[in-house]
This record gives C-alpha cells, structure tokens and sequence, in this order.
C-alpha cells in the first residue's frame, strides 16, 4: 500500500470517526476555544445532521434536474426554439446571484429551515444541468 493510499484511509477512518463520536474529538479542538466556550457545540447527532443536509442537496439536484432537462428538451425542438432566449435568461438569473443572497430574500418569504437552503440550491443548479442538457441534445 502506498502512503499516499494509507493517509487516504487514515483520512476517511478519522471522518467517519468524527462523524460518529465528534465528542471525542473535544480536547483536540479545545486549545482553540476562547472564554471557556465548548469545543464542540452539541446541536444534535453529527451523522444525521449529515444525512439531512445531504437529502437536501438531493431533493434541490433532482428538482432542478427536472426542471432544467424538461426545458432543455422544450428548446431544442423545433416547436419550442423559439423559447431557447428566454429559458436561457431564466436559467442564468439563478447564477447571476449568490446563494447567501438567494436565502436572505427566501427567508422572509418562506421563513427558516429547509425551505430556502432549497431554493438557493435549486436556482444555483439550473444552469449547468439546462447548458449541458441543450448542448447533449444538440451534438
């Protein structure tokens, strides 16, 4: 086994460690808390604010895969060519802004929580699945 294969598995071994037991982890981490802050906040299971956080980011790539090949099959037809512009426009609005910026304007309309984490994602993925799709159908 190389090195570079065996810092990979120590790497990977110390991740899923950390994800499992990230309290064990608190005196690694403690020298760099001020004022007696705990090293490790204890918001819940790590694992499955993971598991959460990774259903989320599946749900916002699946809708907008939806969404943006749909369209993009729309355009490439010679019925929907003339749409090709305006999809495009669209589909760019959604690189145009960042997505910090995308959730302080969702979290007013929609409030807190999942909600605008899927919006932002959402609207940040169009683009690159629209671009590729109308390119693939094209070539």
């Amino acid at each position: 086994m190389s090195l570079a294969n065996a810092l990979r598995l120590t790497a990977l071994a110390l991740l899923i460690a950390f994800l499992l037991f990230p309290q064990s982890f608190a005196p690694v981490f403690a020298p760099l808390t001020q004022y007696g802050a705990p090293p490790i906040y204890d918001q819940g299971n790590l694992l499955s604010l993971a598991l959460s956080q990774l259903g989320t980011v599946c749900v916002a790539a699946a809708a907008s895969t939806l969404v943006a090949c749909g369209l993009g099959i729309l355009v490439t037809r010679p019925s929907g060519a003339e749409f090709l512009p305006l999809s495009r426009t669209l589909v760019n609005i959604g690189q145009t802004f960042p997505p910090v910026a995308v959730l302080a304007v969702a979290v007013p309309l929609v409030g807190f929580g999942e909600k605008p984490t899927l919006i932002a994602l959402f609207a940040y993925g169009l683009l690159p699945i629209f671009e590729n799709t109308v390119t693939g159908l094209r070539t």
